[in-house]
């Protein structure tokens, strides 16, 4: 064995290696939701960035059945109710909206999440006012891409 070679270190025997325990999180105090918070005279800017947090949550998926049973007692009449303050939403307006089964669901929904019924109603007109200016706006804007095109191969053409 050459000198300069360090002594062998002996083999550490192979032991089970633990496993370490995950950290708890401290526990925060639940702050509320900013559902709660809005009123139904708030302006249209306050509806539009009311969101649901990450998106989603329990009552995104449920279908009607299921949201009606999660408002238990208070489903009963729930939908006269809601087509009730929905008219006068329209007479107020000047806009008729039809009530429809989709508008109904949403609004059971942000109803759940905390809203008053005359709120959820506002919050479900703004997201379908701001769905329209945005489908009008996509429209216009492929439009006035074929008006392009058409010019361009117009000019090439020579005509």
């Amino acid at each position: 064995m050459p000198a300069d070679k360090p002594p062998a270190v002996p083999a550490i025997p192979e032991t089970k290696r633990a496993i370490p325990k995950p950290v708890p999180r401290p526990l925060t105090a639940a702050t509320p939701e900013p559902l709660l918070a809005i009123a139904e005279t708030d302006s249209f800017v306050h509806f539009s960035q009311l969101k649901v947090p990450n998106g989603k949550d329990k009552f995104t998926t449920m279908n009607r059945r299921r949201l009606l049973a999660e408002l238990g007692d208070q489903g009963n009449g729930i939908e006269q109710e809601t087509e009730r303050l929905w008219q006068q939403f329209n007479d107020n307006e000047g806009e008729q909206i039809p009530f429809g089964k989709l508008l109904f669901d949403g609004v059971l929904r942000w109803h759940l999440r905390g809203l008053s019924l005359k709120a959820a109603i506002r919050k479900v007109l703004v997201d379908r006012n701001i769905r329209r200016r945005s489908h009008a706006g996509r429209k216009a804007a492929a439009e006035a891409e074929q008006i392009a095109i058409a010019f361009a191969i117009f000019t090439e053409s020579g005509v």
